[in-house]
């Protein structure tokens, strides 16, 4: 099994505050304070992730982070939609800080940002080394990325 490279180099991602199902409501960080959105990007079909910006430096509300799903056994059927469509989750969200991320898109090849980027979550998250290759998780930075590449003109 190969091991993750993310302890040889500064970690970009850090976790500012999370929360798992039944704990109480993640307040916007007081780094944020008076900072409005900059854009949202999609984790799936039914989560949108709002996107802040405070210098070089990305703050993302993660409003799936990694949720586990419901045993059918603790479902309550009252709660289950006729056609049993869609999975019932414990729904966890982060705060989720990238440093230096606007710099380092003006500079160094997006791939690779997000490279770094994914196994600094794997590690964060207790992942296995690759395991965030090619999902939704993969697919929400990588948008992300190209958000901020449009949205900036300014060099570092």
């Amino acid at each position: 099994m190969m091991k993750s490279n993310a302890g040889q180099r500064r970690s970009l991602v850090s976790i500012i505050s999370k929360r798992i199902y039944g704990e109480p409501k993640l307040s916007k960080p007081k780094d944020l304070k008076n900072i409005k959105q900059a854009f949202s990007v999609k984790l799936n079909t039914k989560c949108k992730c709002p996107i802040f910006t405070k210098g070089n430096d990305v703050y993302i509300k993660v409003k799936d982070w990694f949720s586990d799903y419901i045993p059918k056994e603790l479902i309550r059927h009252k709660f289950i939609y006729n056609d049993s469509f869609g999975a019932v989750v414990f729904r966890n969200e982060a705060w989720i800080k990238i440093d230096n991320l606007i710099c380092q898109v003006k500079n160094v090849f997006i791939l690779d940002i997000l490279k770094n980027i994914l196994r600094d979550i794997e590690a964060l998250a207790g992942f296995e080394y690759l395991e965030l290759e090619c999902s939704a998780f993969s697919r929400m930075i990588e948008e992300t990325l190209n958000k901020i590449i449009i949205n900036t003109k300014k060099g570092c």
